[in-house]
């Protein structure tokens, strides 16, 4: 009996940490979207770079942080880190709303809101009053306190780093 418990209150946890991520997600996006009036989208999330060039640098980008990630992925499972509340909350959404609720929030709503704020919002507010890299790096270290993926935090640096840096090559998110 009491192993059914465990089982039916972290099958419970995973549903209350999905609800979380999906309406912590939308209030994020609700909460910005008067950002995204007083400015046009196209400058915003292109820059001065083509789309074509965007597309191309992005998919650059991620398959060179992807194999530097899949090490990282290796020593996490070297050591037994594995599982988090993000990755439960994952589960949860996929249980209960399905791959293409869980696709919606972790693949398009949720890069959005995170490089709206943190390189939208955030390192453009700083990089006005201190030097760039001093900027990227207080909006990385931000970035990384605010995820709990403790043993991906280097990578996570890394990618803040490197997202920041796209952005001031481009001029858009």
């Amino acid at each position: 009996p009491s192993f059914r418990r465990r089982d039916s209150f972290a099958a419970a946890t995973d549903l209350t940490l999905a609800k979380i991520m999906i309406w912590s997600t939308v209030a994020g996006l609700v909460l910005l979207f008067p950002l995204a009036v007083r400015r046009p989208l196209g400058p915003l999330i292109v820059g001065h770079w083509t789309i074509k060039r965007s597309i191309l640098v992005g998919i650059g980008a991620a398959l060179v942080l992807k194999f530097l990630g899949a090490f990282v992925d290796i020593g996490i499972q070297a050591f037994g880190l594995l599982g988090s509340d993000t990755v439960r909350a994952m589960q949860g959404i996929n249980e209960v709303y399905g791959l293409a609720a869980l696709l919606l929030v972790v693949a398009v709503a949720t890069p959005i809101l995170e490089e709206w704020i943190f390189r939208g919002v955030m390192l453009e507010a700083f990089r006005t009053r201190v030097s760039f890299w001093f900027a990227a790096v207080v909006q990385a270290l931000v970035f990384i306190a605010l995820h709990e993926e403790y043993q991906a935090m280097p990578f996570l640096f890394v990618f803040a780093l490197v997202a920041a840096f796209l952005v001031r090559q481009s001029g858009g998110l």
